[in-house]
């Protein structure tokens, strides 16, 4: 899951963006918004992605 600001994001297991809720108006998780806010979950898959790499890329995760 990614989580930025009042929205969270949630992937299945191959990193495809299944769920969007929006925490402010839906804390309890009921209304997935994955399909009705396509521009929001792009920008927040493009976000996740580029945080992920920049982990995976950090020399101290260099286990050489």
């Amino acid at each position: 899951a990614y989580r930025v600001g009042d929205h969270k994001l949630i992937f299945d297991r191959n990193e495809k963006p299944k769920f969007l809720f929006d925490l402010k108006q839906d804390p309890w998780e009921m209304v997935n918004l994955v399909k009705k806010e396509k521009e929001l979950v792009a920008k927040l898959e493009q976000e996740f992605q580029a945080l992920k790499l920049s982990i995976e890329t950090d020399p101290v995760n260099d286990l050489r």
